[in-house]
């Protein structure tokens, strides 16, 4: 009876035992089931945010006449349904034109959130002097920043390129006496920026149309607005923000004062007398040449301003000081101008920087706003693709 008893309670032990295990396995199999689960809907919930940064920068790359929403676009909160949960963008502007992109991913209630620095500028601002065409830095004039040549490039004697190489396209050369490091083509190779005239040319069209007679203004204050003129107008005093378009050429006489966030639109040149200032973010575009008379004394210009002649030339006369963007078909710095900021310049002829020139490579100088019309790179700031917790 004893030996039967003690197997009925060994047997029990055991019965016990496994069903212990058994249910140990049924729970720890469940439980990894269920976290398994889990981080797979995290993943998805990762994938949709990436794609919301995606889709973000294809709205912004893209005109709204290709179904995108083009480079000016800013949301406070935009959702789409995708792979069946979806995401919620958000775009917002930075110092130097940069935008910052959002993107909040939500799959079966869990939530991941991504956010990505763009620079709009692209590569060929990576360059201080980036030009199509030859390019001459005279004696004792100073770049300091890479330089990129679809050309030869002549530096003087006394002229110096430093922190900074020069790189010139195949079939192109660098000589002179002064003093520079050649570069290797990097690969690939950076393009010169498009640029679109489509909103300048409508401005200066409905200026023509129904813009003001007037072709002499003593003192105009803009108030925010935009004010048109049919033909030439010369212009003593300006108080900004707000623009001027001439179906003309715009003239700004000596001792003109030019408040901040100015445009300056005009058909035909566009003249800068003796000792004028203008405030910060600045926009000048001109259809013709843009012209800095010389200075009789040191002068300054911006900051941050944006000088546009895609078809012709920029000539920066002596003893100015300024920062910001150029983008023309030419350039000259004249003696003792200083420029901060990226210079590109076209196929209309050889650049010059003449005597005593200054150009540095500064992007905390390029204009707060990304220029209308200039073509956008959208590429990623390094390091700044992350994941917010």
């Amino acid at each position: 009876m004893n030996h039967k008893s003690g197997n009925m309670l060994l047997t029990f032990i055991l019965m016990v035992g496994l069903s212990m295990i058994v249910g140990s396995v049924v729970y720890l199999t469940s439980t990894g089931i269920k976290n398994i689960g889990y981080y797979v809907n995290r993943a998805k919930a990762l994938y949709i945010a990436d794609g919301g940064l995606q889709k973000a920068l294809w709205y912004l790359k893209t005109p709204a006449s290709q179904g995108g929403m083009g480079s000016e676009w800013r949301t406070t909160g935009y959702t789409e349904n995708f792979s069946g949960g979806s995401f919620t963008i958000y775009v917002a502007g930075a110092p130097q034109a940069n935008v910052i992109i959002t993107s909040e991913g939500t799959f079966l209630g869990i939530k991941r959130t991504l956010t990505m620095n763009i620079c709009q500028y692209p590569s060929a601002f990576d360059y201080a002097s980036f030009g199509l065409s030859d390019l001459t830095a005279d004696i004792g004039s100073l770049v300091s920043g890479d330089v990129f040549c679809d050309g030869n490039v002549v530096i003087n004697s006394g002229a110096r390129v430093v922190n900074g190489k020069v790189v010139v396209t195949a079939g192109h050369s660098i000589s002179g006496a002064g003093s520079w490091t050649q570069g290797t083509m990097p690969n690939p190779a950076p393009g010169y920026p498009n640029f679109d005239p489509s909103y300048y040319n409508g401005e200066i069209t409905t200026a023509q149309a129904i813009g003001s007679s007037q072709t002499n203004i003593a003192f105009l204050n803009l108030a925010g607005g935009t004010v048109y003129f049919q033909n030439d107008i010369k212009i003593h005093s300006l108080a900004g923000p707000g623009a001027v378009v001439a179906g003309g050429g715009i003239e700004i006489m000596n001792n003109c004062s030019i408040g901040d966030n100015v445009k300056l639109i005009c058909n035909d040149d566009l003249n800068i007398q003796d000792n004028v200032t203008i405030g910060s973010s600045g926009l000048l575009f001109a259809k013709n040449n843009i012209i800095f008379d010389d200075l009789s004394a040191p002068g300054t210009f911006g900051p941050g301003v944006a000088l546009i002649a895609p078809n012709a030339n920029i000539t920066i006369g002596n003893n100015w000081t300024m920062d910001g963007i150029i983008y023309c078909g030419k350039v000259t710095l004249g003696d003792n101008a200083s420029f901060s900021g990226s210079i590109q310049s076209g196929t209309l002829g050889s650049s010059a920087y003449n005597s005593s020139s200054r150009l540095t490579h500064d992007r905390t100088k390029y204009p707060g706003i990304f220029p209308i019309g200039l073509q956008a790179g959208y590429g990623m700031i390094e390091d700044t693709w992350e994941e917010q917790q």
